[in-house]
């Protein structure tokens, strides 16, 4: 119960603070403000958390998509903001501290569901292929689309197919090389379902990316208002609900 507590507690109180900052919205600049990037991240935490949760579990599912949220999110955020402004292209420095960002979370996904050293052997692994794949074009940033409609593109899947067969193939090698290493007892999960879940959860966000990107590039004020008040109508209720329990009970 104490575990629901926090956990309760915790949520609530982050859409509360997420309810305040959508009715800020005037007072962040509206779109070309932080809020645009901060609705960014939450729409694909969300989104990221579905595929990989039926994927790997809801543990993986859950620690993954607030990483892989909030690195995609301030990525399409940044080369949004780099479009308006008609700023210079990207320097390789952010391809490769964005490709390795995403390798970290994986990473940290996958241990938390085997063990500590199999993100030790997979990060460099993950991280090397991930960077490699940004300087050939294959970046979120690179792909990204604004669209009214849900887009299915070629090139979104063979992109997720890329990143499901290194993700796939990194695991692979790292429990391989952790193998030799007789005192360490490391719970198997499949290479296969790894990369279906990587480059599965990967076509599915990038199928509705366009969607959501027209969507935050079209947000009125009055919109965000609303779903201000219902995070924090919800955050309150969440951060309430032990406390029905217990009055309940009693």
């Amino acid at each position: 119960m104490e575990h629901w507590d926090a956990w309760c507690h915790l949520g609530g109180s982050l859409l509360g603070a997420l309810g305040g900052l959508f009715l800020a919205y005037d007072l962040l600049r509206g779109k070309d403000g932080p809020l645009a990037g901060v609705t960014r991240v939450v729409t694909y935490m969300f989104l990221f958390a579905i595929p990989y949760s039926l994927g790997l579990g809801l543990k993986f599912g859950l620690m993954t998509s607030w990483g892989m949220g909030l690195i995609l999110g301030f990525d399409f955020f940044k080369e949004s903001r780099r479009i308006h402004d008609k700023r210079q292209p990207r320097r390789w420095i952010t391809e490769v501290a964005l490709g390795s960002g995403r390798a970290l979370v994986l990473s940290i996904g996958l241990m938390a569901i085997t063990t500590w050293a199999i993100a030790a052997f997979l990060f460099p692994l993950y991280a090397v292929f991930l960077s490699a794949t940004y300087f050939l074009g294959w970046s979120p940033a690179d792909n990204r689309r604004i669209s009214k409609q849900i887009l299915f593109r070629w090139v979104a899947l063979w992109v997720s197919l890329l990143r499901g067969v290194g993700a796939g193939f990194s695991y692979w090698a790292s429990f391989v090389l952790l193998s030799g290493s007789p005192s360490q007892k490391i719970p198997f999960v499949s290479p296969w379902s790894v990369g279906l879940t990587i480059g599965g959860g990967s076509f599915f966000v990038g199928c509705i990316s366009p969607w959501v990107e027209w969507w935050v590039e079209r947000l009125s004020q009055s919109r965000l208002a609303v779903v201000g008040i219902a995070f924090a109508i919800i955050g309150f209720l969440i951060q309430a609900f032990p406390d029905w329990i217990i009055l309940l009970q009693n």
